[in-house]
């Protein structure tokens, strides 16, 4: 009689996810989570058991040692390979199944080398390595690409978003002439508030202090977060290092904070403006030559053409003849079509600015107490004409069209020199439109210290008393 053979191979016990090992209860292998896990609401591993526990081994060599994130890195192989899978390189022990495995199947040797043939990578003890099946044929270097780490970058929160929506939608499109053309505060500003904290609140107050127009119980927060901010900037400029000082990222802060200081018409722009010249001027990514810097420098220079005689006459004048004949980035248009209409309104947009920069130049350089009654009369008409071939550019341009929320500067230079009534209702017309527009609070500010100026109670020239007249950043 025939002995009956008996199969002796033994079948591993699959013991279910490690949270009801560890309650000692059965688990019902549910995939990706067992029933009795989210019944009691704990996160399951599932059957595969892997658990990590905030960067520590709990096993092995390696056990309390913490995981340098900086130190891993991860070999990713083509897709033309199977799926990799991870093994510490310190977890020696092979497990039971596969070890059974290898050994019960005739075609799988027993050379434990084969099965792992990809080298552990370069590290510490505990850098992960990877190990993939021998692909057919030799495989070529080019399809092993090395990822590295890349820093953690904090999730905004639904708020975050909110606002930095409106600030792309609103404040940015006011901020330069055509929102046809690349938005830098689009484009730069919002990707790097997403990597720093400080620039990430500037561009969140700016867009509450706008946004409080249709909600005013933003405006507390947003006044208290922007006091918040120069606080710090002031204390940082004291005591801070010179690579955070003087670092893109402090750069484009004090931009958009400019940028709310024109939307609130607030009086305390004079520390921000003479910051952003500064830091301008000695900040090592000045030398880089990128886009973010690029735009960054353009907008220095528009704050600073359009501020500087704010501050006074000879830092006006020393602003304005400097920029004048190399006109800044922020006018350029050189990448418009030749015969397009957007190209014809910078064209008018450049020239408007020329004619406004000859009106300032002009009254700073002119008016000395020796000159006669004729050179007087004469520099008068000058005046005038200049003033009315500005009235003729504008007409070319409706406060509704693009690109016109951009005169308000113009438009406050123009009528601060004219002595015609009919002249001057036409400029403040057209920044009144223009405020309909925008709701930048500075605009009504203009307005006011032009009515003082008109008043004809100065003893000196307008660009003299503009430093004790304006308190608001006119742009």
């Amino acid at each position: 009689m025939q002995k009956q053979t008996v199969d002796k191979r033994v079948i591993p016990k699959d013991k279910g996810c490690f949270q009801c090992s560890r309650r000692r209860i059965v688990c019902d292998k549910g995939e990706p989570a067992c029933r009795k896990c989210l019944k009691k609401g704990i996160e399951c591993s599932g059957l595969q058991r892997i658990r990590f526990t905030e960067g520590f081994l709990g096993r092995s060599k390696g056990r309390n040692t913490s995981i340098d994130p900086n130190q891993c890195r991860i070999v990713a192989q083509s897709s033309d390979h199977a799926c990799v899978k991870i093994r510490w390189k310190s977890d020696k022990k092979v497990k039971k199944r596969e070890r059974f495995e290898r050994q019960s199947d005739p075609n799988t040797g027993t050379n434990e080398s084969q099965s792992h043939a990809q080298g552990a990578l370069a590290g510490n003890e505990l850098s992960p390595q990877i190990d993939a099946p021998e692909p057919s044929g030799r495989q070529d270097l080019a399809d092993i690409t090395v990822l590295t780490v890349q820093p953690w970058i904090p999730l905004l929160s639904s708020e975050a978003r909110m606002l930095f929506s409106y600030f792309s939608n609103v404040v940015a499109p006011a901020m330069v002439v055509l929102d046809t053309l690349p938005n830098g505060y689009r484009e730069f500003i919002l990707p790097m508030a997403v990597e720093d904290d400080i620039l990430r609140r500037a561009v969140g107050v700016v867009a509450s202090q706008r946004l409080s127009h249709e909600r005013p119980d933003l405006r507390g927060a947003a006044e208290t977060g922007r006091a918040a901010l120069i606080s710090r900037l002031r204390r940082e400029s004291l005591c801070g290092s010179a690579d955070r000082v003087f670092s893109k990222f402090t750069w484009a802060t004090l931009i958009v904070l400019l940028v709310g200081e024109t939307v609130t018409g607030n009086a305390d722009y004079t520390f921000l403006a003479n910051m952003l010249i500064s830091l301008s001027e000695n900040s090592k990514a000045k030398n880089e030559n990128s886009e973010v810097v690029k735009f960054l420098q353009a907008q220095t220079n528009m704050f600073t053409l359009l501020g500087s005689p704010l501050l006074g006459e000879d830092k006006g004048l020393l602003a304005i003849t400097g920029l004048f004949q190399t006109w800044p980035d922020f006018l350029s248009y050189k990448e418009l079509p030749i015969a397009s209409n957007d190209r014809q309104v910078m064209e008018n947009v450049r020239q408007s600015f020329a004619c406004a920069c000859s009106i300032y130049i002009h009254r700073v350089t002119s008016k000395d107490p020796g000159l006669d009654a004729i050179s007087l009369e004469a520099d008068d008409v000058a005046q005038y004409d200049r003033i009315q071939m500005l009235v003729q550019h504008l007409s070319q341009i409706p406060p509704e069209a693009p690109g016109a929320h951009a005169f308000v500067w113009v438009c406050f230079v123009a009528a601060a020199e004219s002595n015609d009534l009919l002249q001057r209702d036409f400029f403040v017309d057209y920044m009144c439109n223009i405020y309909a527009r925008t709701g930048f609070e500075n605009i009504p500010g203009a307005i006011q210290i032009l009515h003082r100026i008109w008043e004809g109670k100065l003893n000196r020239r307008w660009t003299q008393c503009l430093p004790d007249l304006s308190k608001v950043l006119i742009m």
